[in-house]
């Protein structure tokens, strides 16, 4: 078999690219959309199902110039007027250290534009992302014991076992002909026995305690 006859080239024309070397292990960001930072926003009234434990269903202000009142002047945030606001509307803004000096309740994700929770954990190359439950509410816990937020009334807890009862009467009657609703009507069924649980536990709280009326001698 004939053999190709290799063309001599001048050398005086080729060309190399000049890599930078790159370091070992170095991994490509998270996939995650650009977002603006935040602060925590509390409402005594608005709670959640999350992770098998009742947590509040925080607000957030975006810590973003001209949006909500917000101002970021020579590189700082000035939200003296947002949170005036949001506390005229029942919330209290959590300051970004509540858990401590020197502490965030945010991450921004090496090589991103994203703020996200503490509790996000990502993945390099990837827009997947897995929640921390136990240690968000650990935190949440925290924040009550502390008295920076109050704990759930009574009275939402019996309003979210009511909605969450519908939402889940809802589901199962649709699972009769629609299998994939099958698993939601399980989920929803799962919150219910996790607000019932908390609803046992805030009523005997709740219940006054019995006391023996003191007998007062008379004189005649």
């Amino acid at each position: 078999m004939a053999r190709l006859k290799q063309q001599q080239t001048d050398s005086s024309d080729s060309y190399t690219p000049n890599f930078l070397a790159e370091e070992s292990g170095q991994t490509r960001a998270p996939q995650l959309p650009p977002s603006p930072p935040f602060l925590l926003c509390f409402h005594p009234e608005r709670w959640m199902v999350r992770g098998g434990r009742i947590v509040p269903s925080f607000g957030r202000l975006k810590l973003k110039n001209g949006v909500n009142r917000v101002r970021h002047v020579n590189g700082r945030f000035i939200v003296g007027e947002a949170k005036a606001e949001k506390e005229r509307r029942g919330w209290t803004v959590l300051p970004i250290d509540c858990a401590g000096a020197g502490t965030s309740y945010l991450r921004k994700p090496v090589g991103t534009d994203a703020h996200v929770l503490k509790w996000v954990e990502t993945f390099a190359g990837s827009s997947a992302t897995r929640f921390d439950h136990d240690g968000y509410a650990e935190f949440c816990d925290q924040l009550i014991k502390e008295k920076l937020i109050s704990p759930v009334p009574l009275y939402v807890l019996e309003k979210m076992k009511t909605e969450l009862g519908q939402m889940h009467s809802s589901a199962a009657d649709q699972a009769v002909s629609v299998p994939s609703a099958r698993a939601t009507a399980e989920s929803l069924g799962e919150m219910i026995a996790v607000v019932e649980a908390a609803l046992k536990t805030a009523t005997k709280k709740a219940r006054p305690t019995k006391t023996k009326t003191p007998t007062v001698l008379m004189e005649d």
